[in-house]
């Protein structure tokens, strides 16, 4: 998961990963039965958390660009840039005005691939210009979150489903992605039992 950062230190979960199927579902075993998960809706949902949390604390977590990286944008997404430079600086993301119509990208959040970077900041300031006011910052956030998160048919090892299970344990509004979509899905034991004919 190149990137991606799922976390460091992995704590235990309870939920115990099994392997992953098709193009970007993680199967995993639980107390309650077997859980199938959305590795983007999941991941993003705990870079969404961490990155709003940043921007409670004020504390930002960058990782410069070696070549920083130029983005035509529309006029009214440079105003948004310059009204909110300060909080996506929170969020991880930095930037300097490049010419009328362009920004120099020279820092993303830590867990953003750098190729990415280009197409989180336009969809940001997109978000932004099309949200001004109370929740603008959460649907930056958001952007953000999806462009960071892992890509649904990425593979991912033992380790990476493990952390990014652990992550998603430990998160709040853990059911489902910043854009509502869900995370997860039970299937119950007894629900297995019952095509089976196991009554035990």
């Amino acid at each position: 998961m190149e990137g991606a950062g799922v976390g460091p230190g992995v704590a235990e979960s309870m939920l115990r990963p099994r392997g992953q199927v098709r193009p970007g579902y993680l199967v995993a075993e639980g107390p309650d039965g077997l859980v199938l998960i959305d590795q983007h809706a999941a991941h993003e949902r705990v870079l969404y958390n961490r990155l709003l949390e940043r921007l409670r604390t004020g504390r930002g977590m960058t990782q410069p660009l070696l070549m920083p990286q130029a983005v035509d944008v529309e006029p009214q997404l440079i105003a948004a840039a310059a009204d909110h430079r300060a909080d996506l600086a929170n969020l991880g993301l930095e930037y300097e005005e490049f010419g009328p119509r362009s920004l120099r990208i020279t820092a993303v959040p830590v867990e953003m691939p750098a190729g990415r970077a280009t197409a989180a900041v336009q969809e940001t300031l997109a978000a932004l210009a099309d949200n001004r006011g109370e929740g603008a910052m959460e649907k930056a956030a958001a952007a953000l979150a999806c462009h960071s998160a892992v890509r649904f048919g990425d593979t991912l090892d033992l380790a990476e489903q493990r952390r990014l299970l652990v992550d998603l344990e430990s998160a709040e509004d853990a059911v489902t992605c910043p854009h509502g979509r869900p995370t997860r899905l039970l299937v119950e034991w007894q629900d297995l039992r019952r095509p089976f004919r196991r009554n035990y």
